[in-house]
């Protein structure tokens, strides 16, 4: 049964999701279609009521189609008629290698919008319950479990802030009705029509037959998605209660989380873990091969990648982390203030802590920031003589993988400290004097899907 689309229903579920979410600034992914034209005028009477929110629209033109500079005026236009503005960004990456066209457009176009949803901002896209049954109906056809037939989530984290889709459970038909009545003007996009995409062949062939066959097929399958996310949602709960406990640092987990569980929810467990740090859902075979590495035997360290993530393994610690970076940074000078490099951050603070460097003992200009290349011999505070730094790294449970990443502070040919990590003897200060102490933040380990 078809249920009328109205501001009032529209004002009550967005209402209560910001007031949770605690957003002032509401960002409208527009496209300019059909959908996102009715999602604006909507959000353009929500914010009417609400006048402490404000909005923004964004449009991500892909380059796709001969018409999309047309698109982006047409955007333009409309916003005009509402008294706001419209940012128009052309997508600028490259499609990789043996990624689907829908794939990059996608990753470009969330890439892009993240970089405008903040702390106190809510991303608002018009997916629909036909968007839904779509989904759910092409990971059926894929063979997947539960995570894969709850669907789109109405609600999630996005970027520094969150998203939010509130017409997920409207219909196509009402939403078609909802822009007829208003008299609203959209553009229609060709490759909506192309049957060279499955989604597109779902939407025209698959769900009518379906609903030819049985007229409720629509609200039925949308049920499916509702009943696997009640699942779902109750696994995380039973996981997250013995995640907490194994937790070593961001995206670092004690492989002994899996003991907690039967093998039959191990491939859940992995999806749950990436899933709280906010990173691309894997296939089937990246699971197999995850839950495949935790009962390794090799001596070099095991890896799974996907997506621009992957996931190792270091002494019984499950590391969750983005690609590690191709590129090399060289030598730098230091100023006494903290470092930004192309992996991260080296933080440097002022303190009288137990083991801090001593800035009397050296001249700022003398000092380098270097990089291992092999072979160095450093003699940290507390201990006698110098050792291989190869062995040091060990002692600390440094992985392989981040050795190269962290920074070493030279005065000439001397190691002054590996930040981080250690000080050396000679350079220490003593107990109760100010000096500088590090904090190393790989980038690797941040969360979220990182976006080129």
């Amino acid at each position: 049964m078809k249920t009328h689309l109205t501001f009032e229903t529209f004002r009550a579920n967005l209402s209560a999701k910001i007031k949770n979410l605690g957003s002032s600034r509401l960002v409208v992914a527009y496209s300019g279609g059909l959908d996102s034209s009715v999602l604006l005028d909507l959000v353009v009477s929500f914010v009417r009521e609400y006048k402490s929110i404000s909005v923004s629209l964004i449009h991500v033109d892909h380059g796709l189609s001969p018409s999309s500079l047309e698109w982006g005026a047409h955007c333009k236009e409309i916003a005009s008629l509402y008294n706001l503005e419209c940012s128009v960004v052309r997508v600028a990456t490259l499609r990789k290698v043996n990624q689907s066209e829908e794939a990059w457009a996608r990753t470009a176009r969330y890439g892009i919008l993240e970089r405008y949803v903040d702390a106190n901002s809510t991303l608002l896209t018009a997916h629909h319950k036909n968007d839904q049954v779509e989904t759910i109906i092409h990971h059926a056809m894929s063979g997947a479990g539960p995570h894969g037939l709850k669907g789109m989530r109405e609600v999630r984290s996005f970027g520094q802030g969150s998203l939010v889709r509130p017409l997920l459970n409207v219909s196509a038909a009402c939403i078609k009705d909802y822009a007829r009545e208003e008299k609203l003007k959209w553009v229609e996009d060709s490759s909506n029509f192309s049957d060279k995409y499955l989604r597109n062949n779902i939407r025209k062939t698959g769900l009518p037959a379906l609903e030819k066959i049985y007229p409720s097929a629509l609200d039925g399958i949308y049920r499916v998605g509702l009943r696997q996310r009640e699942i779902v949602d109750g696994l995380n709960q039973i996981f997250d209660h013995k995640i907490d406990a194994c937790v070593i640092s961001e995206g670092v987990y004690s492989v002994g989380i899996f003991k907690f569980f039967p093998d039959s929810l191990h491939g859940f467990l992995v999806k749950r873990l990436l899933e709280r740090i906010d990173f691309p859902v894997p296939r089937e075979s990246h699971v197999l091969a995850i839950l495949g590495i935790l009962n390794s035997t090799r001596k070099r360290s095991p890896v799974v990648k996907w997506g621009g993530v992957e996931v190792r393994l270091y002494r019984n610690q499950m590391y969750l982390m983005h690609e590690l970076p191709t590129y090399t940074c060289p030598s730098l000078d230091w100023t006494g203030l903290s470092v930004s490099m192309p992996w991260g951050k080296l933080e440097v603070e002022k303190s009288a802590g137990y083991e801090v460097l001593d800035p009397s003992k050296f001249s700022p200009e003398n000092i380098k920031i270097c990089f291992r290349k092999g072979g160095e011999k450093f003699q940290p505070a507390g201990s006698g003589f110098h050792h291989d730094l190869k062995k040091l790294f060990q002692q600390w449970n440094v992985p392989p993988w981040e050795r190269a990443f962290v920074p070493i502070m030279k005065n000439g040919d001397e190691i002054v400290a590996v930040c981080g990590y250690g000080i050396s003897k000679k350079y220490l200060a003593e107990k109760g004097k100010v000096g500088f102490s590090f904090i190393l933040k790989l980038s690797i380990y941040e969360r979220g899907i990182k976006v080129s």
